[in-house]
């Protein structure tokens, strides 16, 4: 057959039309032929199989670990005004009507004993009268806590009267009017008592027996009777384990100044006598 030219050559003042060649559609397979290629490709290539745990995970939805409180985690919201924030429980075990006072454990000193504090290195001629008022307030230790505390509280301030003495400040208690104002008696001798012969826990201890003993010598319950009573017993044996050492070294002190000052006015006048005998 002769070729069929792609353009078809027409008289002059026409244009020339191109002829458009269509490809031919593929014929469909029959119904059986192409379950047998779909059958053949799945063959092929066998179907993805997800691991037991995806499947579980998607089976279930995820749960938010809910806190030990009980109450729902409450998420920020994306948008509109921030969420106002609820607030926050105390636990149970906080919410306690008594206060506790208790100073703070070194690093490495071991936890003291209630039955291991004994009082009988006070049972010395210095300190006798210490020892008695101290001695008779454990004897109520565990029949009568509120007693204890009030017994403790009695030596407590015997000791704060005796430092009172030993520092020559009985005279400035006296024109201030802080005969029976403990508080202020022991911020005058936390300012008055040199710094490297005290530590500033012990007038924290004084303070803790003098409110505790307070509130039971006043029949007010704003203290719970067992640990108060506890307080009481472990703060006393700080300060009177210090008061030992301390009033012997500041007595001895002040002796030493003393003698330093007279010795400082003696030379002075020996001074002065020398130049007027050379005259």
């Amino acid at each position: 057959m002769a070729e069929i030219s792609q353009t078809q050559v027409k008289p002059e003042g026409q244009p020339v039309k191109k002829r458009r060649f269509f490809r031919p559609r593929p014929k469909v397979k029959p119904a059986a032929e192409a379950t047998e290629a779909v059958a053949a490709a799945s063959k092929a290539a066998p179907p993805k199989v997800q691991p037991a745990a995806a499947k579980e995970n998607k089976a279930k939805p995820k749960i938010s670990p809910q806190p030990a409180n009980g109450h729902a985690k409450q998420l920020p919201r994306k948008q509109g005004k921030p969420e106002k924030q609820e607030p926050k429980l105390l636990p149970a075990a906080a919410k306690t009507t008594t206060r506790k006072f208790s100073a703070p454990r070194a690093k490495g000193v071991p936890k003291q004993r209630l039955s291991d504090i004994d009082f009988k290195y006070l049972n010395t001629p210095d300190f006798k009268d210490i020892y008695v008022l101290v001695t008779k307030a454990k004897e109520y230790f565990a029949a009568d806590k509120e007693t204890c505390c009030a017994k403790f509280r009695i030596a407590n301030e015997a000791i704060i009267e005796r430092l009172i003495k030993d520092l020559q400040l009985t005279e400035a208690v006296a024109k201030k009017g802080l005969s029976t104002n403990y508080f202020e008696q022991i911020n005058l001798l936390s300012k008055e008592i040199p710094s490297d012969m005290v530590d500033s826990n012990v007038f924290t201890e004084m303070h803790n027996i003098r409110m505790i003993g307070n509130s039971f010598a006043h029949g007010d319950d704003k203290y719970d009777a067992i640990r108060g009573c506890k307080t009481c017993l472990i703060a006393m044996e700080k300060i009177c384990r210090w008061f030992v050492d301390f009033e012997p070294k500041y007595l001895s002190y002040q002796r030493a100044k003393n003698m330093t000052k007279s010795n400082f006015f003696a030379d002075i006048w020996q001074g002065i006598l020398s130049i007027f005998k050379s005259k």
